[in-house]
């Protein structure tokens, strides 16, 4: 294990005893916890309501059969994003088309998104990438304009804001994800939030085998997307620190910015965030290299104990995508030149000065090839 690992979870006492406790009940699924783990959720995103689920992906699969999107349907979303966003679009039967980023963010360029609309387009999914809340107001007016269906992937963006409003409750639906790397963690898991009850009534169905409230009636396919209580328990005491956690995040990306700034080789990631509240999931940096000099560092660095992540590669450049979803040449520029020069450094709530003081440290000591 990497003496300076690239994320940890920071669970508490308290949390643990909160697990506990639901273990020694009687009631490990669709018990108190969940009800109360929905309920707080709900009320941070400004939502009046919440469906916890396995995963995010779970999520942005429950949105997608929400809003009846299948086989003939086009979905735009970001080709820079974790696959997992993909991932849910084909799997309901629909197509990606990908827009570009912003070189400068690495969200969504919302001027390219009339490029990618069709006659088949369904919907459009937002990534906040990194925890970095997309600009939503031009989004908004494209889609209404196209009427669009919008998705919120904030799976990496809890507690963000875009223009006042959280991340997730601007479009039909947002999602999110609470893995042991995000800004809170169920250990697995994730959930869904919109305005919109209807939507949220269907996805609580969704999840439990399309049934209703009436026992074991079932009148639509379904899937087994359950959270389990002891999972809520401690998404209940996570969601309570969130705002500990943003401050800590806030605070390493600040140190990160002030022991880096001015390394040769390296662009660093935007200070802040005119429209909105970042929420810092990861921080990363460009190089000016492309990808065999990423891979040299991300090795070099192991061999320091030190974990990078190799965050993203673009979902059309993959195997799988590139045989079946091809684009355009040159119709993702900004993407395309961002591919292989994006690095991942340690970042967690809980990394200390002297940590980031050591990674920032052998980081220059090897790009000037001194490592």
């Amino acid at each position: 294990m990497a003496e300076i690992p690239l994320a940890q979870p920071d669970i508490s006492e308290q949390e643990i005893a909160g697990v506990a406790e639901v273990l020694r009940s009687t009631r490990l699924s669709q018990g108190p916890r969940l009800h109360e783990f929905e309920a707080a959720l709900a009320e941070r995103c400004a939502c009046p309501g919440a469906v916890a689920l396995s995963s995010g992906t779970a999520a942005l699969d429950l949105c997608l059969q929400a809003l009846d999107i299948g086989p003939g349907d086009e979905v735009i979303t970001p080709s820079f994003t974790f696959v997992a966003t993909v991932n849910a679009i084909v799997r309901r039967g629909a197509t990606p088309v990908f827009v570009d980023i912003c070189h400068d963010t690495m969200n969504l360029d919302c001027s390219d998104l009339a490029r990618c609309v069709s006659d088949q387009t369904r919907a459009v999914i937002v990534v906040h990438l990194f925890g970095r809340p997309v600009a939503m107001d031009p989004v908004l007016e494209f889609c209404r304009a196209h009427n669009l269906h919008l998705i919120e992937d904030a799976c990496e963006a809890l507690g963000a804001s875009s223009n006042g409003r959280p991340v997730g409750s601007i479009g039909d639906c947002g999602v999110f994800g609470f893995y042991p790397n995000k800004l809170i963690t169920t250990g697995e898991g994730g959930a869904i939030v919109s305005r919109n009850l209807e939507l949220l009534a269907l996805c609580r169905a969704l999840r439990n085998q399309g049934r209703t409230a009436d026992g074991f009636l079932a009148d639509r396919l379904g899937h087994n997307y359950r959270l389990a209580e002891p999972a809520c328990a401690l998404g209940v005491g996570q969601l309570a620190r969130l705002d500990e956690f943003l401050a800590r995040r806030s605070k390493a990306a600040a140190r990160y910015h002030r022991l880096l700034e001015g390394l040769p080789g390296v662009s660093l990631p935007p200070r802040d965030c005119a429209h909105g509240r970042i929420a810092w999931f990861f921080y990363v940096l460009t190089l000016d290299a492309p990808q065999p000099r990423r891979d040299r560092l991300i090795a070099q660095m192991a061999g320091k104990g030190i974990e990078l992540g190799d965050y993203f590669p673009p979902v059309h450049l993959l195997d799988f995508y590139r045989q079946r979803y091809p684009v355009l040449p040159g119709s993702l520029p900004v993407t395309e030149n961002m591919a292989g020069r994006t690095i991942a450094l340690p970042f967690f709530p809980a990394i200390t000065a002297q940590q980031q003081v050591t990674v920032a440290d052998e980081l220059a000591r090897i790009l000037a090839g001194r490592g």
